[in-house]
């Protein structure tokens, strides 16, 4: 779970509702929790029990919030214990100070352009949404530690049609090299006399999977193996939509999936990969926040399942679970006995349904 500390400041609330729409967290409220002046100390105690759980502590401190930091109020105390990751993200005061007993704290300022739109408006339904900064990437990266704890260095695959997507996957592979995230490229990465189809399988299971979606994708053999061994793997995958005139045929098993739509300009490539990696790393946070929400006491016995189950998930060599769940909402009555026809004898639920 993530605790988010902002003041009452309108620009600090508006950072955070920024930030929420952003990562997609609407539809996702039990994986978060905003506090801020007026909080009772009882509610937050509660808010963090559960020894199986793990919190993360994020400041969005500007000038109102920072003096709290010297001189905690008592409903802060609590977010405040040596055991909770806590990161900085300074918005009106980069260059201040911290107390000594957070100087090790990591930092992360914003972009001046992500800043500018804060102040010009409140992202109205007519306001136009900032783009993804190098920032954004950052931050994103640091919520996950915030989250997960220190992680092993994640392989990133890039999923593509040699045909119409080889020369954007090399832009996306850079684009992960420059933020230090190890991504396979199998044109560099498998080495003479190594079998490719080991190879392929064994590194799309691993991390996460972003998958290049263009007009020759789906019909590969390949790419659908890949974008498989991921899905039975519960991976984070995004796909990034970069359609030119259609395709020849879709994949049946490529649902259940978050999509981006990249610009279609080739010149905007290096700000495609971009994008792409921000909703990546907002992907995995979402599955984090998902499966570090449950209550084992709750869940136990239940295969946790990050999408929806699917055929695709369901079969493939391993033993079928009794029961599943699944992120909310539910499957609609169609497709879930679409689901039941493969797996009979198993339930599916979703933490609504066992409310």
């Amino acid at each position: 779970m993530l605790h988010f500390i902002v003041s009452d400041h309108p620009f600090a609330r508006r950072a955070m509702a920024d930030l929420r729409k952003r990562l997609a967290w609407e539809q996702e409220p039990f994986a978060v929790r905003v506090w801020g002046p007026g909080a009772q100390v009882g509610a937050v105690t509660a808010a963090l029990k559960g020894p199986d759980t793990r919190h993360g502590v994020i400041f969005l401190v500007d000038a109102a919030l920072f003096p709290l930091l010297y001189a905690p109020p008592p409903w802060l105390v609590p977010l405040l214990q040596a055991n909770r990751t806590q990161l900085i993200v300074p918005l009106e005061v980069p260059k201040a100070v911290l107390p000594r007993d957070l100087a090790a704290v990591q930092q992360v300022g914003w972009d001046a352009p992500w800043l500018d739109a804060l102040h010009k408006n409140s992202h109205g339904p007519n306001d136009r949404e900032p783009p993804a900064t190098h920032t954004e990437v950052r931050v994103l990266n640091a919520l996950l530690d915030a989250l997960l704890g220190p992680r092993a260095p994640e392989r990133w695959f890039v999923s593509h049609a040699k045909a119409d997507g080889d020369a954007f996957a090399v832009t996306v592979q850079h684009k992960l090299a420059d933020y230090g995230l190890a991504a396979f490229y199998d044109a560099a990465a498998i080495k003479a006399g190594e079998d490719w189809a080991t190879s392929l399988r064994q590194n799309a299971g691993r991390g996460m999977l972003i998958v290049l979606q263009s007009d020759a994708y789906a019909s590969r053999p390949w790419c659908q193996t890949e974008m498989l061994t991921a899905k039975r793997q519960d991976l984070p995958i995004i796909v990034g939509l970069m359609h030119r005139r259609g395709e020849s045929r879709s994949f049946p098993h490529s649902g259940n999936l978050r999509t981006v739509a990249l610009p279609p300009s080739p010149g905007a490539a290096d700000h495609a990969a971009l994008i792409l990696i921000a909703a990546a790393l907002r992907e995995t946070l979402s599955l984090a926040c998902w499966r570090g929400s449950l209550d084992p006491a709750q869940t136990a016995g239940y295969t946790i399942l990050s999408r929806p189950p699917e055929p695709a998930r369901l079969v493939g060599g391993e033993a079928l679970s009794l029961a599943y769940l699944y992120p909310d909402p539910p499957l609609g009555a169609d497709e879930l006995a679409i689901v039941q026809a493969v797996a009979p004898n198993a339930c599916f639920k979703t933490p609504q349904e066992l409310l």
